[in-house]
Order: structure tokens, then C-alpha cells, then sequence
């Protein structure tokens, strides 16, 4: 005689029918949760912003100082940085992160190859990375300019238009290895 176990798939049932019910519970949108998970991920349309970003930067001269925040705050004020960027142009930041060194087309209307420079910071799992660019000629010819050496970068965000996208740059940044 085969034994059958009845016990397992009707836990399941219930834990399924448990996690369902609590989930139509944490909705906003009438108890339809993919209601709710639509409404709260939906970009705000033109103009809605403002609201949300507002308070974003610091343009009254004060230093926006990403050094004294933990990894995870760092992450999410670049994030906002690179989303928002309008809100945080004439701020002036210092952040610390990892020198990435990149050798792009162009430059001074030579035609040739130009070293760009950015700041790479990470969430607090390590698997999520950005960065901002920033421009220090001196210290990108120096000896000590190396893929990867820790930095604290220190200058004024500024956003431009290059070829139609927009890019994020931090101009006159001070460079200290770290």
C-alpha cells in the first residue's frame, strides 16, 4: 500500500493563501496589489516633480558631503543625482568612492583620445555600482592616478549637453587619494 502525504501540499495551500492575503492587504489601490505596485513605481508626470525633488541639492553654497553618509544613503543621493540632475547643478559635492579611468574619442578638438575620470560609488551589498565624472586634468596625468584607488573627489556638480545626452560632470574637483 502507497502512503500518501496529504499533510505538505495542504500546508502549502494555506502558506500560499496566507502570503496572498497579506499581500492584497498592503495595497492602496482597492486590494489589487499590482494596483498599488504600478501607482508607486509610475515616474510623476511633467511638472508633478517638483514636489518630490524639491529639496534635493544644495544651491545656497553649503557642501552636499556624501563622506559622512553610510554606503546605502551614498548610493541613493548619487541616484537621485543622476536622475534629477537639474536639482543638484551649482551644488558642491564630496564623495568618496573608487577612480575609474576610461579613455574616450575626442578632446581639446585634437580628434584624439581624452582620459575621463569618475567616482564610483557602490551600495552596501557591493553589487550595484554609478558613478560621476569629474575633471582634474592634473591628477589624471599624475602617477597616482590608477584604475580603482579609493579617492575623495570635492567640486561643483554641473550638468551639460554632450551630442544629446545629458552628462554629469563635477568641474574644478579637488582629488585626494585616500
Amino acid at each position: 500500500m502507497e502512503k500518501k502525504n496529504v499533510g505538505r501540499p495542504a500546508l502549502a495551500a494555506l502558506v500560499i493563501l496566507g502570503i496572498a492575503g497579506s499581500l492584497a492587504g498592503c495595497s492602496r489601490a482597492g486590494g489589487d496589489a499590482s494596483a498599488a505596485r504600478d501607482t508607486f513605481w509610475d515616474k510623476p508626470e511633467d511638472g508633478d516633480d517638483e514636489s518630490i525633488v524639491e529639496d534635493l541639492g544644495n544651491k545656497d553654497g553649503e557642501l552636499l558631503d556624501l563622506t559622512e553618509m553610510n554606503s546605502t544613503m551614498v548610493y541613493s543621493e548619487v541616484f537621485a543625482m543622476m536622475n534629477y540632475p537639474e536639482q543638484y547643478e551649482g551644488t558642491r559635492v564630496r564623495m568618496e568612492g573608487s577612480l575609474s579611468l576610461n579613455d574616450v574619442p575626442g578632446g581639446a578638438g585634437s580628434g584624439g583620445i581624452r582620459a575621463e575620470t569618475a567616482c564610483i560609488v557602490q551600495d552596501a551589498l557591493g553589487c550595484c555600482r554609478q558613478g560621476i565624472a569629474f575633471e582634474n586634468a592634473d591628477f589624471a596625468k599624475s602617477s597616482e592616478a590608477r584604475d580603482g584607488t579609493e579617492i575623495i573627489v570635492e567640486g561643483v556638480f554641473t550638468v551639460e549637453d554632450r551630442d544629446g545626452a545629458v552628462c554629469c560632470v563635477i568641474r574644478d574637483a579637488e582629488v585626494t587619494v585616500v
